[in-house]
């Protein structure tokens, strides 16, 4: 008789974590463990082991949002634009008013049709024209700030701003709290 795997066994645990309250701390355990993994994978530059904790914990929870948000900006790294836009679509149909659908609907426009565009406020903080720089960031992000990366980037370079340092600090200590 075959042992179920690693992925059975996890999914079994979530799906009692709906049945019993006292299991669900225990799932929350496995979710971010998984979440964990494959950052840390990804931080190493091992995209591949990144991706399989990342479709482990998919297979169990095929609509927790931090995963299919880390599973896009994964694509989207790797140039995969059709996987990255198969997790946004299924990100935006299970979680519409989540902030992770923006940050990852950003993220993909950015990597494509707007790549050239922020290539240029790129170089432009580099070459220290942090106004020119913020303004197009203000075309490229009409909406607001944009979270993830690309807000790390955003209030960098709005704590360059002269008189609005407190800002863009406040902003990336916001970022910090919404992704411990």
């Amino acid at each position: 008789m075959r042992r179920p795997g690693r992925t059975a066994a996890l999914g079994l645990l979530l799906g009692l974590a709906a049945l019993v309250p006292g299991v669900l701390s225990a799932a929350d355990v496995a979710v971010g463990e998984l979440l964990t993994s494959a950052r840390a994978w990804q931080a190493h530059g091992r995209a591949d082991l990144a991706r399989a904790a990342l479709n482990k914990l998919l297979v169990a929870v095929p609509d927790q949002p931090e995963g299919l948000l880390q599973l896009g900006l994964l694509e989207l790294e790797a140039n995969q634009t059709e996987a990255a836009s198969s997790a946004l679509q299924r990100l935006r149909a299970s979680h519409p008013d989540d902030r992770r659908v923006r940050e990852l609907e950003d993220a993909q426009r950015i990597a494509t049709k707007d790549r050239l565009r922020m290539a240029n406020v790129r170089r432009l903080l580099q070459s220290g024209e942090i106004d020119a720089a913020m303004q197009g960031m203000r075309e490229l992000f009409p909406d607001g700030p944009p979270g993830g990366l690309l807000g790390i980037e955003y209030y960098r370079a709005l704590a360059r701003v002269d008189g609005r340092r407190d800002e863009g600090l406040a902003g990336l200590w916001r970022l910090a709290r919404e992704n411990p």
